[in-house]
């Protein structure tokens, strides 16, 4: 009852019944609100249009309007309940924040034994979802009142243990968090020099200290992430997967509402790696894993998705290329790249389709070639990746429907392509398996005399190993797998 009557104190009835959120109904604040809410304003000259068409000064008035809608929007963070949208670790996360803000206030205001109960119930809270930020301030917070306010000599040396843990655990985040920060600082700026090694194997052993699973997710999280990424300086990608689930499987262990963003960044470092030491069931297990850890309808479930069907052309399983569509499709979303990245899958599904590698449940493949390409608008731009692989996909479908004539006509403008956008290293294999397409379609699509032509370029290609972590969305079907069977069907 104590700390109700202090809130009532601070929070009169006089100030409630003038409270304003947004202003009135008919206030400038408002109507600004609503017009960016729906659409309505999206410059600075649409707002002052609408609001202030005489003003004498426009500029101003347009300040003054946005910084007290910006104010009201910050206001009401505190008031209004967004529980349906947030995950348990935020509701956690932001109800400390919001207990820890207002024990400050009350102490600020003198109130700090009506606080006591609130910072005391907050810090253990704090201490077993290990926010270190709020348990260090708050228990301080209380060894100040018990030393101070009350001499409670058996709470003050409880209260200064907890302190003293606390301060153990921050001092580990900050380190922890401060040397994988560092490392990939430096990992793009200074790879190549003697000090960047050091800091390599500096950070490595930071690292292996500080991996006990009693310490804070944050410091695990950090702890584990710089030992990928050390991994990830050495190539090393038996490594990179041993660790990335190692640091789920640690996380995975704590008592309290875990968020979902370690786990995904460990997945979406262990998945590409275990493609590219093609350990294909390695892949199948963490793909599926990653998929049962999000929702369906969110932006990473749909990246992940797509490494689904990336492993059904992979490893030889292409009818799981199709599921992963189907899915896809039953749960759309409205990301551009995305959903030009699926409509490239849908292409590759359609040609498998057709050439009876697919089973799109008993219903015959219809795909029009002109209609995909005016699909992505946005991966048509990046030539040297995914533009190649749409000219190669529109390629093929000619080859697929036996229109030899335009073959014959796109051959020599594809091979001058691929000599002016492609890369002899980054995209060496894109290279290598248009010049096999193209030698086939240079010898009039003979069997005999096209093979053998397309000999050197697909033994080339046979040579030159994926590379995953770079092109992981242009290979979505191994070259290999396109070049035979082109050769099947000559």
């Amino acid at each position: 009852m104590l700390v109700l009557k202090e809130l009532i104190k601070i929070i009169a009835p006089q100030k409630i019944k003038n409270i304003k959120i947004l202003g009135g109904l008919n206030s400038k604040v408002r109507q600004f609100y609503k017009g960016i809410s729906e659409g309505n304003i999206e410059h600075e000259a649409e707002a002052i249009a609408l609001l202030f068409p005489n003003a004498n000064n426009q500029k101003q008035a347009y300040a003054d309007i946005k910084r007290a809608t910006k104010k009201s929007l910050i206001d009401a963070l505190f008031i209004i309940n967004y529980e349906k949208d947030i995950s348990a670790h935020q509701k956690t996360y932001i109800s400390c924040l919001k207990y820890y803000t207002a024990s400050k206030i009350l102490v600020s205001l003198g109130f700090r034994k009506g606080a006591i109960n609130l910072i005391e119930k907050t810090l253990n809270k704090a201490i077993l979802n290990e926010f270190t930020e709020f348990a260090l301030p708050l228990s301080r917070m209380l060894l100040n009142y018990y030393s101070n306010n009350s001499a409670n000599i058996k709470k003050y040396y409880t209260t200064l243990d907890i302190v003293r843990q606390q301060q153990i655990q921050l001092n580990k985040e900050i380190t922890v968090k401060n040397c994988y920060t560092e490392l990939i600082i430096n990992s793009i700026t200074s790879k190549k020099t003697k000090d960047f090694h050091t800091l390599l194997e500096e950070s490595k052993e930071i690292a292996i200290r500080n991996i006990e699973e009693s310490n804070s997710l944050i410091t695990l999280f950090h702890a584990f992430s710089t030992l990928v990424t050390y991994y990830e300086n050495k190539s090393d990608f038996n490594q990179i997967i041993y660790y990335s689930e190692k640091a789920i499987s640690a996380i995975s262990k704590k008592k309290y509402p875990l968020p979902i963003s370690p786990f995904f960044f460990f997945y979406s470092k262990s998945i590409p790696y275990s493609f590219q030491n093609r350990q294909w069931e390695k892949a199948e297990e963490l793909v599926n894993r990653c998929l049962k850890l999000l929702a369906n309808k969110t932006y990473n479930y749909h990246t992940i998705l797509a490494y689904q069907a990336i492993l059904g052309f992979h490893s030889g399983n292409y009818q799981l290329a199709y599921e992963a569509l189907k899915f896809h499709k039953k749960n759309k979303l409205d990301a551009p790249l995305l959903k030009e990245q699926w409509q490239i899958i849908e292409a590759w599904v359609m040609l498998f389709a057709g050439w009876g590698k697919i089973d799109l449940d008993g219903e015959k493949p219809n795909f029009r070639v002109f209609k995909f390409i005016n699909s992505v608008p946005n991966f048509i731009k990046d030539k040297p990746g995914h533009n190649s692989i749409i000219q190669l996909l529109k390629f093929l479908f000619f080859f697929q429907k036996e229109k030899y004539v335009k073959l014959y006509d796109m051959s020599t403008p594809f091979k001058l392509y691929a000599h002016r956008y492609l890369k002899p290293r980054i995209n060496a294999r894109t290279r290598y398996i248009i010049r096999t397409v193209c030698a086939v379609a240079d010898e009039g699509f003979d069997k005999r005399i096209g093979i053998q032509k397309a000999k050197t370029y697909y033994e080339k290609l046979k040579a030159t190993p994926v590379n995953f972590l770079e092109q992981k969305t242009v290979e979505i079907v191994p070259f290999e797998l396109v070049a035979d069977t082109v050769f099947e069907n000559l």
